[in-house]
């Protein structure tokens, strides 16, 4: 969900880091700009077999993003590992560390990422702390901290961006709206009344269909009870009702939770153009 984003600072990292290059593009660079990770994966490795130089934490960089790039995180994470353990250069070691901690927020582990993000040496977040404000900040909206993501989000931008920090207090104004649709709330609400759940979120017509439904079944087993017996309608329709009763309200927890992430994906996207205008990288 996040890649479209993070991408964007990970991006300006790998056009530095080339940039900084002397020699002329290897085979496995061409194939890397070509967007052949693959090749490009197995080239490098080639290339670190062979290599007499002392640029071992290079390569496993640019191995680790041709993982990242395949969203092979976990083969990532432990290529971008071994780039920190054996890079001296400050700019190899952050991009090392912010291509791992990417790699833990693009599978799901953000608490993962947060506790990695507090390992980073000091001296390292100081040099480039925009784009670990940034990363910090994507952490605090996944877990809701909508707080302390406005902080990190401004402290990605340059100081002086006064109308690009403006903008950004702007899209969390309302942090309320923010933290709704909840989950909790539309379930108990459609627990309460068939379909209001999916109301609340916003889905009229399918909160509508729900309460119809379901009242219909609920009529129905009664009428069945009435006219019959209570073991018919039991037997009849009342499985019909529960099942139809219980996906209501699990539905309505889907919906509000979709709702709630769609925000966040919205929120993200603005941010990420804001921040992306501002110079993260910190060039040494």
């Amino acid at each position: 969900m996040l890649k479209s984003i993070s991408i964007i600072i990970f991006s300006c990292l790998l056009l530095h880091s080339f940039a900084q290059e002397q020699n002329p593009l290897s085979l496995a660079d061409k194939y890397f700009g070509e967007g052949n990770y693959e090749m490009a994966f197995h080239e490098y490795n080639r290339e670190l077999l062979f290599s007499s130089s002392n640029d071992d934490d290079g390569f496993y960089l640019k191995m680790a993003d041709c993982k990242y790039m395949q969203q092979h995180y976990y083969d990532a994470i432990q290529l971008y590992d071994n780039a920190i353990f054996l890079a001296e250069d400050s700019f190899n070691i952050a991009r090392a560390y912010y291509g791992k901690v990417s790699s833990f927020i693009l599978s799901g582990g953000y608490i993962v990422a947060k506790v990695e993000l507090a390992s980073i040496p000091l001296e390292i977040k100081k040099l480039y702390a925009p784009s670990f404000c940034y990363l910090e900040g994507i952490c605090a909206i996944a877990n809701n901290d909508y707080v302390q993501a406005k902080k990190f989000f401004i402290q990605a931008i340059p100081a002086d961006s006064v109308s690009l920090i403006a903008e950004v207090e702007h899209l969390f104004e309302n942090q309320r709206s923010l933290m709704k649709p909840k989950p909790v709330v539309a379930k108990i609400l459609s627990a309460i009344i068939p379909g209001s759940g999916q109301m609340y979120s916003g889905e009229y017509r399918n909160g509508i269909n729900s309460f119809v439904l379901v009242g219909g079944l609920a009529v129905l087993t009664y009428y069945v009870a009435s006219v019959y017996t209570i073991l018919d309608a039991a037997l009849a329709v009342f499985p019909w009702l529960q099942r139809y009763y219980t996906s209501g309200i699990r539905n309505a927890g889907l919906i509000a939770d979709k709702k709630r992430r769609n925000k966040k994906q919205i929120l993200l996207n603005e941010i990420s153009t804001f921040v992306s205008q501002g110079s993260l990288i910190v060039a040494e």
